[in-house]
């Protein structure tokens, strides 16, 4: 199948909202909206989301080293 080439430094209309709100919160650095993810930028933009989940969590309690040990215990239950 045949694609258009656009120019990845520019956000598509229907992303717009979206990519304004994840730069603005820090998880994406703003460059290149419309090139694709290694997994090395996935991990990072992953590791960004359990950090401060765990630190929404932890607000409940105060408790995120523990968090952290129940979350990594669960993690590797996963693999």
């Amino acid at each position: 199948m045949y694609h258009s080439q656009r120019d990845i430094n520019v956000v598509s209309p229907w992303a717009a909202k979206t990519w304004a709100g994840i730069t603005a919160n820090g998880y994406y650095d703003s460059t290149c909206p419309g090139a694709l993810i290694t997994r090395e930028e996935s991990a990072v933009v992953t590791n960004r989301l359990r950090k401060n989940f765990l630190k929404l969590i932890a607000g409940t309690n105060g408790n995120v080293s523990d968090l952290d040990k129940r979350l990594k215990k669960i993690e590797a239950e996963e693999k």
